[in-house]
């Protein structure tokens, strides 16, 4: 029996002894000083639609210490990439600038930085004879300059450049002045009046150099340029009588010429070059005629002396002209001449848009009732 009991209690110790040694061996993988695996640490990048960082081979594993340092790293890695593709991308010009406009189609160009850069190119070809600056055509395919004489033994003259620089044409005044005992006026100037709207002719005119009282218009030559061919036409040229001169205007259609003879008015027909003369009984110098769009009616001004004369004290009056039936009308009459706004252009058939002469002032005046209404500037 005591043996028994001796084998029983020997295998009671052996069993303890077993039990024992199992949490020995698990001490060591339950420390707390061995971090775990957090997924709240992961530096795996969320991903981009411009950049995804590859990991490197040799990056140390993720540990508390060395996950705020590896993941700085990253976003600076992305920061400099994205920095450096903006960089490169404004550095790299469009092919906007490098590609060369295609001409346009169309024979009449509007106004270009060409013909600006002739502007500028021949700011001076009156050498030796002053320059008055140049005026570049409507439709940019010309410039003009007007070119004065500092001599009697010189001529004043306009010369017109196209900007291409194959073409140039000048007018010169002496070519047209009928007074030679008066070579002083060769020093009159000669300038721009109009560019016609088919951009095919230039109206060059000169002025009156006589002072005096009281007349409308100071024109004594106007000259037709053929820009295409060179051809000038004397149109208008009183050169030959000192106090003779004109007041000049076109109809907004381009057709016809309006000026003034022998106190008529005078309608030429730029296209049959047929006159049509409309006899003005007024005792009075008029000017400033302006035709309606639809070429059947002409407002102008008259400059009235009262009775008696009161040195230059004048009067200014409107006349409506029918060119249909022949009808004349005068209306607003009795005011100060230098107060009297002047015609710019047609409203409709019923009002005429005024502006005054020193002032941007503008009035509206109905042709049948004279009422006169200032208005904005256009």
């Amino acid at each position: 029996m005591p043996s028994k009991k001796i084998l029983v209690l020997f295998i009671a110790i052996f069993i303890l002894l077993a039990g024992c040694s199992t949490p020995q061996n698990q001490m060591p993988t339950a420390t707390l000083d061995t971090p775990t695996h957090s997924p709240a640490i992961s530096i795996t990048p969320s991903p981009s639609p411009t950049f995804t960082p590859s990991p490197s081979p040799s990056s140390p594993p993720a540990t508390p210490e060395n996950a705020q340092t590896q993941a700085a790293q990253i976003m600076g890695t992305v920061t400099g990439i994205r920095n450096q593709t903006a960089t490169v991308s404004a550095l790299t010009p469009s092919n906007t600038p490098t590609i060369t406009p295609s001409p346009t189609p169309s024979p009449i160009l509007s106004p270009t930085e060409l013909a600006l850069a002739t502007l500028e190119a021949f700011k001076t070809p009156c050498s030796p004879n002053g320059n008055n600056g140049g005026e570049i055509s409507p439709d940019g395919n010309w410039v003009a300059f007007s070119c004065n004489a500092r001599g009697n033994e010189n001529s004043s003259y306009l010369v017109a450049l196209s900007v291409d620089g194959n073409t140039q044409w000048q007018i010169y005044y002496k070519d047209y002045h009928r007074d030679p005992e008066h070579n002083y006026q060769n020093r009159n100037g000669v300038g721009v009046f109009h560019w016609s709207k088919d951009g095919k002719y230039l109206y060059a005119d000169s002025s009156s150099i006589v002072s005096g009282c009281c007349w409308i218009g100071w024109y004594t030559l106007l000259v037709r340029l053929n820009l295409y061919t060179g051809e000038q036409i004397a149109i208008i040229n009183y050169t030959d009588n000192l106090f003779r001169m004109t007041d000049i205007s076109f109809s907004s259609s381009d057709r016809y010429l309006l000026y003034f003879s022998s106190g008529n008015l005078i309608i030429l027909d730029l296209l049959t070059w047929e006159n049509k003369v409309v006899e003005l009984n007024y005792g009075a110098s008029a000017g400033h005629a302006v035709m309606s769009d639809n070429d059947d009616k002409v407002i102008l001004v008259l400059r009235e002396y009262p009775e008696p004369p009161q040195g230059d004290l004048t009067y200014g009056s409107y006349v409506i002209i029918d060119l249909v039936n022949g009808e004349q009308k005068k209306i607003v009459t009795g005011l100060d001449f230098d107060d009297t706004p002047l015609p710019v252009r047609w409203e409709n058939d019923d009002h005429v848009l005024l502006k005054d002469f020193y002032y941007d002032q503008y009035w509206t005046l109905n042709i049948h009732t004279g009422e006169l209404i200032e208005v904005e500037a256009p």
